[in-house]
């Protein structure tokens, strides 16, 4: 597992139900998917900063809200999030409506 520098990344924190969580560990899924304006706002914020300080996109997931919960943090994909209407498998979410998509790379361990 690669690690990286906390100085050097630009993190990107988000929750996730245990499901998705799961699957975005195990490498199975490796784009997560945002429809709601208050989250997208930030996530463009989050790659404009990205861009900007030439720092490397890292979004760390979390699962659920508890106090002990688990995370990872993945490495995002080199393209920038952006809005698509994806048909996006009926299982992972809403198809019909446009979908702002970030891409993952890999897990990543940070340091301090």
């Amino acid at each position: 597992m690669k690690k990286l520098k906390r100085a050097d990344c630009e993190v990107l924190p988000l929750v996730l139900k245990g499901k998705w969580f799961d699957m975005i560990k195990s490498g199975e899924k490796l784009e997560e998917y945002r429809t709601s304006k208050q989250v997208c706002d930030m996530v463009e914020r989050w790659w404009g900063r990205t861009i900007i300080y030439h720092k490397t996109p890292v979004v760390v997931f979390y699962r659920g809200y508890s106090k002990g919960r688990d995370s990872v943090a993945m490495r995002s994909g080199h393209s920038s999030p952006f809005w698509t209407e994806l048909c996006i498998r009926p299982q992972w979410g809403e198809p019909e409506c446009p979908h702002m998509v970030i891409p993952l790379e890999e897990q990543v361990e940070m340091e301090d």
